[in-house]
């Protein structure tokens, strides 16, 4: 598969990450409008997602995070190799630089713990980010 997942630059190993971009849209209307409708336009975004890597017994990093309300970043990516070594193809990437941890819990992956992560993107404390990333190649 040779996907790999970096939580705040540091590698982590799960068996699924997903994620949602949801928007609304508001319309602009006016009466001299066939359809009453002029333009619309994007009034709010909502990006929220899920990873489940496994718990480091020795750390309780995410919990810490969870608690605090602590931003993390997450970047993620899958490629396929070519015949050609060092060159890939059908590259996918995301990247998330602003997210904070809403839900915290923990699963079993064949008799191993992994914590159940959901996060949302957001454009920062500041509000001076983009939400999010996302690259095909």
């Amino acid at each position: 598969l040779d996907a790999k997942v970096y939580m705040d630059s540091s590698p982590i190993l799960i068996n699924e990450l997903s994620f949602s971009v949801e928007n609304s849209i508001g319309f602009s209307t006016a009466i001299s409008s066939a359809n009453g409708k002029i333009a619309s336009r994007v009034t709010s975004r909502k990006i929220t997602g899920s990873i489940n890597p496994y718990q480091d017994t020795s750390s309780i990093s995410n919990y810490t995070k969870f608690v605090a309300n602590t931003e993390f970043s997450l970047f993620a990516y899958a490629k396929n190799d070519t015949a050609t070594a060092g060159e890939f193809t059908n590259i996918v990437a995301v990247y998330m630089p602003k997210c904070i941890i809403t839900e915290l819990g923990q699963g079993d992956a064949d008799g191993l713990v992994q914590e159940s992560i959901s996060f949302q993107a957001s454009r920062g404390t500041n509000a001076a980010n983009n939400e999010i990333f996302l690259t095909f190649i």
